[in-house]
């Protein structure tokens, strides 16, 4: 899975939810992880360098992991699933993280989700 929001996840939410199940918490989070460099010869590009999705790429190492994931608020089938990743090259900027956040709540609201 790359770096951005990912579609298949999306497509799923929508065909596999019934419409209880759809009253959702949208959450995110950022943690530091240990910067690398390396060659995917399978995407024939390198891995590991700040990869912001929609929003581009830059040629410094990434520091950080930035992750949107939707929770379901209904107790008898809990659910929690990731939704997409990001690799900023510090902490994510507030600009970036409403323009991203946007994005994602347009992409739920396709689904039908109540967020």
């Amino acid at each position: 899975m790359r770096p951005g929001f990912c579609d298949f996840i999306f497509i799923k939410l929508k065909e596999k939810t019934s419409h209880i199940q759809r009253v959702c918490a949208l959450k995110w989070d950022e943690m530091a992880i240990k910067s690398y460099e390396e060659y995917s010869l399978k995407l024939d590009e390198i891995e590991g360098l700040v990869d912001l999705g929609p929003l581009g790429r830059k040629s410094e190492r990434a520091k950080c992991v930035f992750v949107f994931c939707l929770d379901s608020l209904n107790a008898r089938h809990a659910w929690r699933q990731p939704l997409a990743y990001f690799l900023p090259g510090k902490c994510m900027k507030a600009e970036e993280i409403i323009m991203l956040l946007k994005q994602c709540l347009d992409r739920l609201s396709e689904t039908g989700a109540d967020v």
